[in-house]
């Protein structure tokens, strides 16, 4: 009976030992995925920016006015900034960005390309010069599964390097152009910045969100451009070691008044991937 009873009381500290051993190693592995998350939006405030444009006379398609959006840092020593085409309008537009804890200071369009939705600005010593500017790191693999934890970076709703996280939803093609799914908060303002994996690297460029009531703000549905559609890492990374950049003019009559060429370099790379790849 004695004995019986120790068995009983030695299973049970032992149970309540493992309860405890298994909630603290619960609790270790939840803060180590707080501080990691913590880590991916602070290092999201080095490369992302905010962006202001005002255009007078809009093309078809644009509107007049000024708006915001966000752009990241994809190659400091250049003073490179990647976006939406939406943000920076493919109209003739005064396009000013600003790093964090920094002035707004006028930006150069080099690449608008609004099938892609993408846009490619060069701002010059403001990041160059910048202590607190760093390169984002780019995502260049395969496409995230649905299910696949998330985070946008931007500015919604004028609230200033705001984080917010979600998941991979889905993949779509329902505007012409292939657009990851996500249920992580956007709102106008978000534009342009970087959509995030765990791991702190960009795998999309946020670019819009879906309500039925046609009013402009967050129910569960946004989207955000592909980094790895039609090799735009490959596109981008070439173009960021060619020296050709503004050797050529530009062929299309939307760039032509940015006469940096760099259309007509994407446009050839773009050609031989697809060559390569047999497309």
């Amino acid at each position: 009976m004695i004995q019986s009873m120790n068995n009983s009381l030695s299973t049970s500290y032992a149970q309540l030992a493992s309860a405890f051993i298994a909630a603290f190693l619960c609790s270790s592995c939840a803060t180590a995925q707080v501080d990691a998350t913590e880590a991916v939006y602070k290092k999201a405030l080095d490369f992302t920016v905010e962006i202001k444009t005002s255009t007078l006379t809009p093309f078809s398609g644009d509107s007049a006015g000024t708006s915001r959006g966000a752009g990241f840092v994809i190659d400091k020593s250049r003073g490179w900034v990647l976006t939406n085409a939406h943000v920076v309008s493919r109209s003739p537009s005064r396009v000013e960005v600003s790093v964090r804890n920094g002035d707004f200071v006028l930006a150069n369009k080099l690449y608008v390309d609004p099938y892609l939705d993408l846009a490619l600005l060069e701002v010059g010593a403001s990041v160059q010069s910048a202590n607190n500017v760093s390169d984002a790191p780019l995502w260049c693999g395969d496409l995230p599964s649905v299910g696949h934890p998330v985070g946008a970076f931007g500015h919604p709703l004028g609230f200033k390097y705001t984080g917010t996280k979600g998941i991979i939803s889905g993949v779509s093609n329902r505007h012409e152009s292939e657009l990851l799914q996500t249920d992580a908060p956007i709102n106008p303002g978000n534009s342009g910045g970087p959509l995030l994996n765990r791991d702190g690297q960009v795998i999309g460029i946020v670019t819009g969100l879906v309500n039925p009531t046609e009013q402009n703000f967050f129910i569960g549905i946004g989207f955000a451009v592909t980094i790895t559609a039609k090799g735009d890492c490959e596109v981008l990374y070439w173009a960021m070691d060619s020296e050709r950049i503004r050797a050529e003019g530009c062929p299309h009559p939307i760039h032509d008044f940015y006469g940096s060429g760099l259309i007509t370099l994407i446009a050839e790379r773009l050609n031989a991937l697809g060559a390569a790849k047999g497309t």
